[in-house]
This record gives structure tokens, C-alpha cells and sequence, in this order.
């Protein structure tokens, strides 16, 4: 960060100097932020700063009123900064104990130091963001261009470029203002919140709460900042956020976190430590709004290209100065000011003014083909990025939404019986104990029970079969669930449970541990149940029952997606929210994985953690491997104890796992060990929002285009943190990630591989048609002014309105391949490929043009331009000549010979043959150069729209290009 002091004089200055260089100087130092802090301010110490630059943000300061004392702070990023200690600092609420306000002046500091409690997303004006598009480098390109053409009179087509560029600059802002009204829909909704201030309990606004507030969460109530609860309990709705898909009992010291929806409340009160941007929900939006997005767009790397060209343009003009120099000494009547002109013109031949409109056209039309199979894009330049994508993650997208009720298991034998068939203990204590809401609001799987058993629940009282059990306490942990009940008089005590985590405390039998297992390791989900009348404790001496055993199958098409994608190399990986065992299972069912060996963290008998490598099919007890003590610092096995690992085996590691080995990376900085583990493993299992965020980023090191799959909210990280993020929605349209697909499966992913690849393709195809013919025109143009000739305007007009631009945009319209390839394109317009591409092509073209320009005016028969014309100069230069037509009518083959040539054996898309406006456009422009050649010799005349000279006839003389020569270097 640099801070900078505002003074009146270098404002006059700075003002002054834009001012002579006709915007010049301003224009330069709006592309560059610290140019102009350089020029406009002087730079100082933070605490005499007017303005900051962070970042490349220029921000202003303001004063905020803190006991009495006026302090500086600035706004960065939603985020309020405020001078401590001579430095500034993000407004942080440090908890370490409750201590409610006790003085008014308490509640005015928090205010002031930690802003109002609004999540607002500031939007521009739409006028605003088509001006910054406009005074962007590439089209003030453009418009120097287009006034450089009308001045010379090649108005029509200057006026149609300039109306095409307009309307892709205004779609563009468009989009982007749709997309910023798209993010406002996260922002925290203001309602009315009960809050204790000294003692008192009022009713305020909630933009009004502060951090130190105590606020009162009643039920049906959508919670407004970040609390910790000091009193009650409460059950909470926060799938949006923390990605828990159920809802959530907190009780006392649990965090309630901002825009969660309360349920269920038992005289909850909390303390308010974050509000505003500062919550969870807060720190998400700033996540999504400026975590730096990577897609391939051509930007930079088009201005580098346009910086080449230029050099190239001026390099061709100082080769032919001399020959315009030494005829203009011949010839007096030739303006001075053409040879400024010439340089001018010869720039803007070599930069192609209508590229990023034939580029954005190329993505409008993959855009619609991905609508049309239900698939919608807030960001089209992710369309690019999706075509290099290398890996695939999925999350629970690969599975059914809804669990199956597959069946019952009793303690006494293993045989799976179903609802009807069970005893009514086992099937009492599966209903009973619960922590649903409502008979419709709860977990999957105690949904589908009450469904299946036509249970009732009113308030804390179960109905199952006639018979009425009243709920009188529920003990909620984070692999159990242990519930009290009364019926007939007597308390009970039901619990459900993870079965691995309870095999020894309840005494589950050994033919029932294998039968788990088995059932775990084919993807199905499974509750063990478990009961006692009441005693205290209520965890220990539980009498197990039995088993409740879910299908949890995969959605529609995975495993043929799965194997498509497999075949095409594209690695496919699972990661996901369910435990290990489960996202392992899966795996093996579609396809991710043949054999996988299973990471776990555990405790030895020292009570050190320490990781565990076991093969799937078997026993979590049995240890194959070895083990990595992850408190050292130093890695304690050998090389054939680590066989998991260095023998390139499919791995499958808990989240857990995963932390420590970073930890364990960052402690030694040392990242070999991880970045193996990251190229070997295909399922991480039991994975929070915030690892899977890490563990892309770590993932990304190694050089990866990553594609994560979701559901929607609950992984709006991971979303923002991959390349591209594909989310399954009911809605057209997702914050969470740029690509939405309404096909509740995973065939979309495939499709936007393939258009993705499609459209990467053609960019690169339009980019270098364009880019080879500003060449092939330059060439022209370099060699005509060695005898000081010219393209005449309707000649330029026929070569970028009807020829350059309608090819390059129908290039576009060439369907992507049916199947993925597995190689994918290059990207970047510096690879190697693409500038053999150009570099060929252009030399090519020039052998051509060359020959044919100098084979002609070395032919008996030629006469310069200034013979042909009688001497008389226009301001189109000199209007009848033998070597202008000549270089038009061979450039106008280039043109089309080069399209196709591009597109000649391409991976990525259908046949050229396919595209059928494609085909029926260069058949048309064949037509067009035969009857220039066969016909228009024989109609030529002086005053001709195509200004082509085939004859000439003066008073007393007949100059004529014979017929042989055109037949020639047509043939040629």
C-alpha cells in the first residue's frame, strides 16, 4: 500500500499537462493508476495520506469519530481500514470473553469503527462502464483507426466498424451489469432484530446491529451478523454457507453465522462478534467479487501481438521510404503530408481493427448452443478456459439427490428385511431418535424414514403405529445422536450412529462389522440404531439393535460420463462432504477408480496422530503401510514403507489427512511429498467448504486446469477457487459458479468440455485469419508503395467488409467434435504452434505476392500508374494501375485459400464441410474472384466501382494487361 498527499499546484499541473496533449497524458494515466498518484500527488507517510493505492485500487480517505477523536480510514474491497498506531488496519472484533456495551458512547465507537451491518454490492452505472470500455487501449485503437479512414474518405466501412464495435462494447457492459445485479441478490436482507443494549431489550433495525450488541434469535428468524450463543440453544438452516445440507443444533458457544435461518429456538440469546463484509457470508461475497478470476480472454496477449505488428509496419514503411522519397523528387504534384499518411495507413493495415468484435461473436455463438441444452454462462470468457480444462472434480453431483431405503438388519442375523418385516424396538428407536423440525424438515434419510413408517411428528411428540412418545431431550454430537423419550410412563433412551465409530462401544457383533463394511464399500449408507432404558450417562451401555441401511446410487449417465471422460485423460476425481468409506464406494461404482488405497489420520498408542494406509476392501484396523508421525518434522518411514505413496497407487484421504500433510508441507516448506500424494489420490473423502477451497489452490500448483462440480451453495468456494465451476440448479442463472446447468446429471460437463475446446479453437482460428490477412494487406500495400501506388477505398472495402470479417465470424459457426480429443489446444497465442502458424502462412503469402509484383513490372508490356492515370493524383493516389489489380485480385485468394487452409485438420471441431453458411459463403466469393478475372476485364472501364484496370486508352495510346498474363497468375 502507498499513500499519497493531494496539493492544489500539481493539480493545476496535472490538469494542465492533460490539457496540452489533448488527453493524452490523461488517457495514459487512467490505463495506469499509479502513473497518475505519480503525477497528481506526491507520495507521503500513511498517516498524511489523502489517498492510497492498493493493489492498483486508488481509494480516498474519509474520518470516522472514535472517543471523541477524528481518525482516518479508507474503504478497500468492502473491507473498512483504520489508522492504528500510525498504520491502517481491517476493523477486526477480537472475542475473548462477553462484555456487553455499558455506555452509549460504547455502542457510537463500535459503530463507527466496524460501519452498519449492510452487505450491499455497490453497482456502477451502466454509462459508466460502457466509457471505461470505450477508452480502453484496444478500441481507442479503433477509433484512431476509423478517424484516420474517414479523413482519407473510406467512410462506409469506418461507420459500420465503428456501429459493430459499439453494439459488442454495449452487450458486454450489459452482461456485466446483469451479473454485479445477479450478486446483489447474496446481500444480507434488512428486517427487524430483538437486541439487550444496557441492560434493555428494543427492537432495531438490523443494519443497525454492532459487534459487542447481545441479540435474541427467536425462531423463523434469519440471523443477521455472526454471533456466539451464551445462552439456550437453537437449531439452524446454514446450507448456503457452511454446506451442512441438514439443519444444525447449536447450543452454548456454538457460532450462528449470518443469513442462516433459525428454526427452532429455546430461549437462545448470543453476543455479536462480526458484522457486515466481516461475517462469514460478508467474507464470501468479497470472495466471489475479487478473488482474481483466471480465464483465457487474449487480452494481454493480443496487445503484445498488436505491438508486433506496429514494429512490423514501420519496419515495412522504412523499407519503402526510399523508393516514395526518390519519386517523389520526379513527381512534385504528390502531397508532402502522404508520407505521414502512408505510416499512419500501414498501422492500422497491420493491427486488425475488427478482431475483438469477430471474437466475441465466436463466443455469442457457443453461448447459445450451450443455452439450447439447458446449460447458462454468467462469464463467457470461462467458455475458453473450459476448453483447456485437465481434471474434473465432483462433489455429491455424481449421486442421487434422495436417499433409497434399502432395508433393515437386526442384531441376530444378517438377513435385510424390510419396514414391514422389522421389530418394534429396532424401527421405534430408528423414529424416535431424531433431530428433525417437522415431519418434512430434516435430514434425508429421517425424512424418507417417517415417509416409509407414516410417522408423525407435532412439536416434541412422535406418533408411530398408535403409539404416542414424547421427546424430552435430544443430544445431538457430531457422530451420534442420543434422544430421551417418554411413552407409558417409563423413559427411554435412543441413539443412532456412524457405525465405524462406535464398533467397540456398543459391542456391534463381528458379522455385522463385516456386513457394514461390505455394505460401505458398495456406496451405501448405513446407521447403526441402539437403545436402554434411562440411565445416566446416556452414551455408555447402550444394547445395540440393529442396522438402517440406505442405497445411495449415482445419478443418470455417470458412469458413462465418467468412462467418456477416463478415455478422452481427463483425470476425474471425487470430492466430497460424506465420509470416506461412502466417496470411496462410489468411486469404484462410476468409474473414478479400480483399486484404491485408503489414508486415514489416527492415534497410536503414544496418542500421536499418525496416518494409517489401508486398502479399501479391507478392515480400517489392518495398518499396510506404515505410518507418518506429522508432529516431526521429518518424514520417519523409508522408501518401502511409503509404497502407497511412491508406487503409484489410486489414493483415497480424509480431509483431516489432507490438513496435516499441509501442515506438515508448510512447517518443512517442503511440497514434494504433497504435490505426489495430489497427483496419486481420486477420492478425498469427509471434505469441509473451506478444504476443498485449499485443497484446488494446492491442486493448481501443479499446472492444472481444474473443473469442480456441485450442487450450488455449499460449494461456492470451491466454485470460485477452480477454473471453471459448473453448478446443478433449478435456475438459469447461479452466483456460485459461472456455468449452470438445469440437467439435474453430469452429461452437461462433457458438453462444456467440448464447446469450451470449440470455442478455444476458433478464437485461436479468428485470431490468426486475422492477424495473417492484416499481413497479406501490409505485404500489398509495402510492395505498391514501391512505384508510390494504393488500394484504392472500394478495393479495401471489398477485402475487410465482404471478404476478412464474414469469414472469420462464420468460421465460428463449425460445431464442436462429437467426442473429446484427448490432446488439448494450446492456451496461449504466444505457444509455439500458433506462431509457426502465422509466421508460415505469412511467408507463404509473401513468396506469392512477390513473385507475382515483381514478374510484372519486369514484363515488356508493363506502365507505372503515373503513365496509366495521365498524371493526374487523387487523393486516392493514382487510380489506374496494372500492379494494384493485380496484387487485389491474388490478396483476394489469399483471403479465402487461407480460411480453409486454417481449418484443415482441426481435433476440436466438425468438418469445415458441416458448416454450411461457411461453405456457401467461400463458394460465393470463389464466384465472385472467377468473374473478376473471366468477365470484369472485358467491362472495365475508367470510372469502374472496383477500380481495376485491365486497359487503358488515352488520346493517341492503348496500354492493355494481356489476357496470358492473368491466365497465368491465376494459374499460379
Amino acid at each position: 500500500m502507498r499513500a499519497f498527499k493531494r496539493h492544489f499546484y500539481r493539480d493545476v499541473i496535472f490538469y494542465s499537462i492533460c490539457i496540452l496533449s489533448l488527453g493524452i497524458i490523461y488517457l495514459l494515466s487512467y490505463w495506469s493508476n499509479l502513473l497518475y498518484c505519480r503525477l497528481r500527488f506526491s507520495q507521503c507517510q500513511h498517516k498524511d495520506g489523502d489517498y492510497f493505492l492498493i493493489n492498483g485500487e486508488i481509494v480516498k480517505k474519509f474520518l470516522v469519530s472514535i472517543d471523541n477523536m477524528h481518525i482516518p480510514a479508507f474503504k478497500h474491497q468492502l473491507q473498512r481500514y483504520v489508522l492504528e498506531n500510525e498504520e491502517f488496519a481491517v476493523q477486526k472484533f477480537h472475542f475473548t470473553h462477553y462484555a456487553p456495551f455499558k455506555t452509549i458512547q460504547e455502542i457510537h465507537n463500535s459503530i463507527n469503527r466496524y460501519g452498519h451491518n449492510i452487505t450491499l454490492i455497490p453497482q456502477k452505472p451502466l454509462a459508466i462502464i460502457i466509457i471505461r470500455e470505450i477508452i480502453s487501449p484496444l478500441f481507442i485503437i479503433q477509433i484512431l483507426s476509423i478517424g484516420l479512414w474517414i479523413y482519407e474518405g473510406y467512410v462506409s466501412y469506418s461507420c459500420i466498424l465503428f456501429v459493430i464495435s459499439l453494439y459488442s462494447i454495449i452487450e458486454t457492459a450489459v452482461a456485466y451489469n446483469s451479473n454485479r445485479r445477479l450478486m446483489s441478490d447474496l446481500r444480507q436482507p434488512e428486517s427487524v432484530a430483538s437486541v439487550i443494549r444496557l441492560g434493555e431489550e428494543i427492537d432495531i433495525r438490523s443494519v443497525d446491529i454492532v459487534p459487542g450488541d447481545t441479540i435474541i434469535i427467536k425462531g423463523n428468524f434469519i440471523i443477521p451478523c455472526d454471533a456466539i450463543i451464551i445462552q439456550g440453544n437453537c437449531v439452524v438452516d446454514e446450507k448456503n454457507l457452511t454446506g451442512e445440507s441438514e439443519p444444525v443444533y447449536k447450543n452454548i458457544k456454538s457460532m450462528l453465522y449470518s443469513s442462516s435461518l433459525c428454526i427452532k429456538s429455546q430461549e437462545c440469546v448470543a453476543f455479536v462478534i462480526a458484522t457486515g463484509f466481516q461475517t462469514e457470508k460478508g467474507k464470501l461475497i468479497r470472495e466471489i467479487l475479487y478473488t482474481p478470476e483466471i480465464s483465457i480472454d487474449f487480452y494481454k496477449d493480443s496487445l503484445s501481438y498488436l505491438i508486433w505488428l506496429s514494429i512490423a509496419a514501420i519496419l515495412g514503411y522504412i523499407i519503402a521510404l526510399p523508393f516514395k522519397l526518390k519519386f517523389q523528387e520526379k513527381h512534385p504534384e504528390v502531397p508532402q503530408n502522404d508520407l505521414i499518411i502512408d505510416v499512419l495507413d500501414l498501422l492500422t493495415v497491420c493491427v486488425p481493427p475488427t478482431l475483438p468484435t469477430s471474437l466475441q461473436i465466436g463466443l455469442s455463438i457457443v453461448l447459445n448452443r450451450l443455452q439450447s441444452k439447458g446449460i447458462y454462462c454468467t462469464n463467457v470468457q470461462k467458455i475458453n478456459t473450459a476448453g483447456c480444462t485437465q481434471i474434473v472434480c465432483f462433489d455429491s453431483a455424481i449421486t442421487q439427490q434422495n436417499f433409497i431405503l434399502n432395508g433393515f438388519c437386526e442384531s441376530h442375523n444378517t438377513d435385510i428385511i424390510q419396514i414391514e418385516e422389522v421389530s418394534d424396538i429396532l424401527l421405534t428407536c430408528s423414529i424416535v431418535c431424531n433431530t428433525m423440525i417437522a415431519e418434512d424438515i430434516g435430514q434425508k434419510a429421517e425424512t424418507i424414514l417417517f415417509q416409509e413408517a407414516k410417522a408423525s411428528l407435532i412439536a416434541n411428540i412422535v406418533t408411530l403405529k398408535g403409539k404416542v412418545y414424547q421427546i424430552i431431550k435430544t443430544q445431538p454430537t457430531e457422530n451420534m445422536v442420543v434422544v430421551v423419550a417418554e411413552y407409558e410412563g417409563l423413559n427411554y433412551v435412543y441413539a443412532k450412529a456412524d457405525p465405524e465409530k462406535v464398533y467397540h462401544k456398543w459391542n456391534i457383533p463381528q458379522n455385522h462389522v463385516r456386513l457394514i463394511k461390505q455394505y460401505l464399500s458398495n456406496g451405501f449408507y448405513v446407521v447403526a440404531c441402539a437403545y436402554k432404558q434411562y440411565q445416566e450417562p446416556l452414551q455408555s451401555n447402550l444394547h445395540y439393535l440393529g442396522l438402517i441401511i440406505y442405497a445411495n446410487k449415482p445419478r443418470d449417465h455417470t458412469i458413462q460420463i465418467i468412462d467418456q471422460l477416463n478415455r478422452s485423460q481427463i483425470k476425474t476425481i471425487i470430492i466430497s462432504s460424506e465420509n470416506i468409506r461412502s466417496a470411496s464406494s462410489i468411486a469404484k461404482v462410476c468409474g473414478v477408480s479400480k483399486q484404491l488405497t485408503m489414508g486415514i489420520l489416527t492415534k497410536n498408542e503414544f496418542d500421536k496422530q499418525e496416518v494409517k494406509w489401508t486398502e479399501f476392501e479391507q478392515d480400517n484396523e489392518e495398518i499396510l503401510k506404515g505410518s507418518i508421525i506429522l508432529e516431526q518434522k521429518s518424514i520417519i518411514l523409508n522408501d518401502e514403507e511409503l509404497d502407497p505413496i511412491n508406487s503409484n497407487q489410486d489414493l483415497s484421504i480424509t480431509g483431516e489427512l489432507f490438513e496435516y500433510f499441509v501442515k506438515y508441507s508448510v512447517q518443512n516448506d517442503n511440497y514434494q511429498q504433497l504435490e505426489r500424494i495430489l497427483n496419486l489420490t481420486k477420492v478425498y473423502g469427509g471434505f469441509k467448504p473451506q478444504q476443498k477451497q485449499i485443497l484446488i489452490q494446492y491442486m493448481k500448483r501443479l499446472q492444472k486446469q481444474i473443473a469442480f462440480c456441485g450442487d450450488g451453495g455449499a460449494d461456492i468456494l470451491a466454485f470460485k477457487t477452480a477454473d471453471i465451476g459448473i453448478s446443478f440448479a433449478v435456475n438459469k442463472y447461479s452466483v456460485s459458479a459461472p456455468f449452470t446447468s438445469t440437467q439435474q446429471n453430469i452429461s452437461c460437463v462433457p458438453y462444456i468440455l467440448r464447446q469450451g475446446r470449440s470455442a478455444l479453437t476458433i478464437s485461436f482460428y479468428s485470431f490468426k485469419y486475422q492477424t495473417i490477412t492484416s499481413l497479406i494487406q501490409f505485404i500489398s500495400c509495402t510492395l505498391l508503395y514501391f512505384q508510390y501506388a494504393y488500394m484504392t477505398n472500394s478495393q479495401f472495402l471489398i477485402l475487410d467488409l465482404f471478404v476478412t470479417l464474414p469469414l472469420s465470424i462464420l468460421m465460428s459457426y463449425t460445431d464442436a467434435a462429437e467426442e473429446l480429443h484427448k490432446d488439448i489446444p494450446p492456451k496461449s497465442l504466444k505457444s509455439r504452434q500458433v506462431l509457426l502458424s502465422v509466421i508460415g502462412q505469412t511467408i507463404i503469402q509473401l513468396i506469392f505476392q512477390g513473385i507475382v509484383y515483381f514478374a510484372q513490372i519486369n514484363q515488356d508490356w508493363y506502365v507505372d500508374s503515373v503513365i496509366l492515370s495521365n498524371g493526374e493524383y487523387t487523393n486516392e493516389g493514382y487510380l489506374q494501375s496494372f500492379e494494384t489489380t493485380s496484387l487485389f485480385l491474388v490478396s483476394n485468394f489469399q483471403y479465402l485459400a487461407t480460411s480453409i487452409a486454417l481449418q484443415i485438420n482441426n481435433k476440436f471441431n466438425q468438418s469445415v464441410l458441416n458448416n454450411t453458411p461457411y461453405c456457401l459463403y467461400c463458394v460465393l466469393i470463389l464466384i465472385f474472384n472467377l468473374y473478376l478475372i473471366l468477365f470484369a476485364r472485358q467491362e472495365d472501364t475508367m470510372d469502374d466501382y472496383f477500380n481495376l484496370t485491365f486497359k487503358v486508352t488515352q488520346k493517341d495510346k492503348h496500354y492493355e494487361m494481356p489476357t496470358s498474363w492473368i491466365y497465368v497468375f491465376y494459374i499460379f
